[in-house]
């Protein structure tokens, strides 16, 4: 099976919680780190995320937890197409991994596009080190685990150090946007070493595009609503500098399109739609009958291809029965089948039909009459 590389970045983040029950039974007989002294360890294979080793800064900063062996091993997925293992560093208290990097396969040799690679590698530098990074404070314990999933036992010097960022020069990437996702982007350096990024400008990732109405009445002009685009900082929406706006089929009646091209900081585009329903009608007037009334209404012939009268015996037209009448000229139609001297309520609207759908004006304010 592909490995996708959406799974390979989420794995590389660590962003899901790992839930630390397969620390050592006595924490405390853990080794002890020190800081510049690498210390032998193998770790076995496992399922499980197991406690190898504990360390205690002595002042605050960027720590580094290295093994001085390249990691290799055999998969024990058969699907999978490398071995693959999870490092991360914990505060004594266990709880979510302060950071940790899922590294230790051979990229040249996984079923990725360059292109894939070189997304793998902007966050993991160097896939195939054993290491973990995090920030660390002063006195309080922490405990580096790992979960080695492949066949094989890996022996290595591991050791504690200061990390120091190593920064590219700074990149800008645009903020994506597009109807199934957004992403966000800024500018930004990369550390060589541990992949962390080291944002100096974030261009707010989009939320979503709003168009001020999504249902207009055909009056024979251009319908051009104003578009609003939010992004996930609540108080931020973004300047229309940063996007052009165009319209498709929003003269007539039927589905609009409108087009948001981004540009600037952002990039890609969004289709949004909104729908242009025929002119109303209303009735003129009526003639009771026996058991029947005629009714008239004002003719509606432009963009509408005919009209629906609804009848019921209840105000709230529960239970209403509905007649079609399918040419736009007509402009009178005899309900038959009433019941003498009881009261009915009528209301009426256009309709016409666009590739297929059927596009209904608002109903008019109900007419009531008492049949004969």
């Amino acid at each position: 099976m592909r490995k996708t590389l959406s799974a390979i970045l989420s794995a590389a983040m660590l962003t899901a919680a790992l839930t630390g029950t397969a620390l050592a039974a006595d924490k405390a007989a853990l080794p002890a780190l020190k800081l510049d002294e690498p210390q032998s360890i193998t770790f076995q294979p496992s399922e499980d995320d197991i406690a190898y080793a504990a360390f205690t800064p002595t002042e605050n900063g960027n720590y580094q937890f290295v093994c001085d062996t390249p990691y290799t091993g055999t998969s024990k997925d058969p699907e999978s197409e490398y071995a693959s293992w999870s490092a991360s560093i914990y505060e004594d208290t266990e709880g979510e991994p302060l950071q940790g990097f899922n590294f230790g396969f051979d990229i040249d040799s996984s079923d990725l596009t360059d292109e894939q690679k070189k997304e793998v590698l902007k966050v993991m530098p160097h896939p195939e080190r054993v290491a973990a990074y995090a920030e660390l404070t002063a006195g309080k314990r922490y405990v580096f685990k790992l979960s080695n999933k492949s066949t094989t036992s890996f022996t290595s010097n591991l050791t504690v150090s200061i990390h120091k960022h190593t920064f590219t020069e700074p990149v800008t990437e645009k903020s994506g946007v597009s109807n199934d996702r957004t992403t966000y982007g800024g500018v930004y350096k990369t550390c060589t070493v541990c992949g962390y990024l080291d944002y100096t400008e974030v261009f707010p990732q989009v939320n979503e595009c709003i168009l001020e109405k999504e249902k207009y009445v055909y009056d024979g002009k251009a319908k051009k609503p104003a578009v609003t685009v939010t992004t996930v900082d609540e108080n931020y929406n973004l300047p229309a500098s940063q996007y052009t706006v165009s319209y498709k089929n929003n003269k007539n009646v039927g589905k609009a399109t409108v087009i948001i091209k981004f540009k600037g900081n952002y990039k890609g585009k969004v289709t949004k739609t909104f729908k242009i329903v025929p002119k109303g009608t209303a009735f003129t007037g009526y003639t009771a009958k026996k058991k029947a009334v005629v009714l008239r209404w004002k003719k509606q012939s432009r963009q509408t291809g005919g009209y629906e009268i609804q009848y019921s015996n209840k105000k709230s037209f529960e239970g209403a029965k509905t007649v079609t009448v399918n040419k736009n000229k007509t402009t009178s139609r005899k309900i038959k089948g009433l019941k003498s001297n009881k009261k009915y309520f009528f209301r009426i609207r256009t309709y016409t039909t666009v590739n297929g759908k059927k596009y209904c004006s608002g109903w008019s304010h109900k007419k009531s009459v008492r049949v004969k």
